[in-house]
């Protein structure tokens, strides 16, 4: 028993750092996003209607440049937060395979293929992530008492919050035109509010996350401890090796 515990501590990854990764890239994301927004506010708010004559002194203007600036960190960052939450989410799906007695509802490439198929990733990455944090939670319950109460909507509300706001955020994007400065200006209002709808998004995955990775903490923190007592350690064994 002592090897085949020791074997499943060795599997399990730490996802902390990971996780804390993630959280300070979506910290960045909402900071950017206030800045932008704001700045994408006061430009509306500085030549909506008043583009006469001005040309010169918009295209010199220090808002006109910082919304490049801040256009280029978005994409930057937004990159980023993609490669890093995908190592994390697929760490977690990855370390449930490890433990988990139950069979799992997908391999552990899906945690990544699941937000990038179409159609699927309209419900798969909700499922996973229920997953996840379910069978964590429910394994973190019998290794230890030191458990927080089990947040049943916190993966709903993340991912209504990525659909919907998602929605939401693309329509306003794609409102107003690109053909002249007046135009360009007049987006602004639209890009800017854009920009503080994203920031609910954002909130809502770091809450995700921070639940997930305490509960995953807890079961990975009392899988590497040698001295857990046997019948704490014994359920949740695979069946193969119990």
């Amino acid at each position: 028993m002592n090897s085949n515990r020791n074997q499943i501590g060795s599997k399990i990854r730490d996802n902390s750092d990971r996780a804390k990764t993630v959280v300070g890239v979506f910290v960045c994301m909402i900071i950017v996003n206030v800045l932008a927004g704001t700045n994408c506010l006061m430009l509306y708010s500085e030549y909506h209607g008043n583009i006469a004559g001005r040309l010169a002194e918009i295209q010199s203007s220090t808002q006109l440049a910082l919304l490049m600036l801040f256009a280029g960190l978005t994409l930057i960052l937004f990159v980023v937060a993609i490669i890093t939450f995908l190592n994390w989410f697929r760490r977690a799906y990855y370390n449930l395979h490890q433990f988990s007695k139950q069979k799992l509802s997908y391999d552990e490439d899906m945690a990544v293929w699941s937000f990038m198929i179409p159609f699927i990733n309209l419900i798969r990455p909700h499922t996973i992530a229920q997953e996840i944090y379910d069978v964590n939670y429910d394994a973190a319950k019998k290794i230890s008492a030191d458990v927080p109460s089990k947040n049943n909507d916190i993966i709903s509300i993340w991912w209504i919050a990525y659909i919907f706001l998602g929605i939401i955020v693309y329509i306003l994007t794609s409102i107003g035109g690109e053909d002249s400065i007046d135009e360009i200006i007049d987006s602004m209002l639209y890009l800017g509010i854009a920009e503080f709808i994203e920031i609910p998004r954002l909130i809502a995955a770091i809450l995700m996350v921070k639940t997930v990775s305490a509960i995953e903490a807890i079961v990975y923190r009392n899988r590497m401890r040698l001295n857990e007592p046997e019948d704490k350690i014994a359920p949740l064994l695979s069946e193969e090796e119990e």
